[in-house]
């Protein structure tokens, strides 16, 4: 019988232990266009750990962060501060 602080075995027979996806305090502000005043912050002190092999979802309004996030896991951007780890 598997306890709450079991976690699945996974290939190899180590334990899957670590999230697959990490935010640690990001930041993602994006600096204002050329001519425009001020910056649009659009994550802040974001923190999320996914674990692997799990199936997420990002919902909210619009403007919220979720094309963001997705983004910084893709690597298309690069936080302005904080810290993603993918693995």
């Amino acid at each position: 019988m598997e306890t709450a602080t079991q976690r699945p075995a996974v290939a190899g027979g180590r334990t899957d232990s670590a999230a697959g996806i990490s935010f640690r305090h990001v930041l993602k502000r994006y600096d204002g266009a050329k001519g425009s005043v001020g910056a649009t912050l659009a994550l802040e002190d974001f923190n999320l750990d996914i674990p692997r092999s799990e199936i997420f979802s990002i919902v909210g309004p619009t403007g919220c962060g979720k094309s963001t996030a997705l983004n910084l896991v893709a690597g298309f951007e690069h936080p302005t501060g904080g810290g993603v780890r993918v693995g």
